[in-house]
């Protein structure tokens, strides 16, 4: 997740514009931040949220750091408003993304979709999702078949306990989408597949805007 400098262990930090751009490890902030995003927004710095989150759920940033500006979920894939308003968005083609699920099943990676504010699995015992419900501050909804979800998909997720398996994947996904979808494990446990347009490299350059 991107925000001010009140994240501890920060990764990187960028200046863009009278924007200061800083990576942390945790996913998450202190009780300071806060304040210190009150002291940001008074000294006529622009304060957002840019995160790998879809932007539901980033909604518990929103009120304790009085964001106001828009919001940037998906790593770039979904540009909303601080009421979740859709701006603009950078969506999976509908062939990619059943081509992405299917080649996740293949492989043996569970698959989560990410479409409108929904969560999507097949499989309620599916390895991670109480540590991503803690993430994100909501819960899946389990369904047969993805559907029309596939349609208007943001993000995709292989997700599995067998970190070779998933490294595999990422190599043989990557190949046969290149061009059509960025294929990178944000986790050793989890496999994104968005937009070419929606990763950390690009998200930066589109904050700008």
């Amino acid at each position: 997740m991107t925000m001010s400098t009140c994240i501890p262990q920060p990764r990187y930090r960028r200046r863009l514009g009278r924007r200061w751009d800083v990576g942390d490890r945790r996913e998450g902030f202190d009780g300071a931040c806060p304040v210190g995003g009150a002291k940001l927004r008074a000294s006529g710095i622009i304060f957002g949220v840019i995160s790998a989150r879809p932007p539901r759920g980033l909604l518990m940033l929103l009120g304790p750091l009085q964001i106001t500006t828009p919001v940037i979920g998906f790593n770039g894939g979904v540009l909303t408003g601080p009421d979740l308003a859709i701006i603009s968005e950078h969506l999976l083609s509908p062939d990619v993304a059943r081509r992405a699920a299917e080649l996740l099943t293949a492989h043996g990676a569970q698959v989560w979709v990410f479409s409108g504010q929904d969560w999507l699995l097949r499989h309620a015992d599916d390895p991670y999702i109480s540590l991503e419900e803690r993430t994100v501050g909501f819960r899946p909804t389990i369904v047969e078949d993805f559907g029309p979800a596939l349609d208007v998909a943001a993000k995709i997720v292989g997700v599995s306990t067998d970190f070779a398996l998933l490294a595999r994947c990422e190599r043989d996904v990557a190949t046969l989408l290149a061009g059509h979808a960025s294929v990178v494990r944000s986790q050793a446990y989890y496999l994104d597949i968005t937009h070419p347009l929606a990763n950390r490299a690009s998200r930066c350059r589109s904050s700008q805007s």
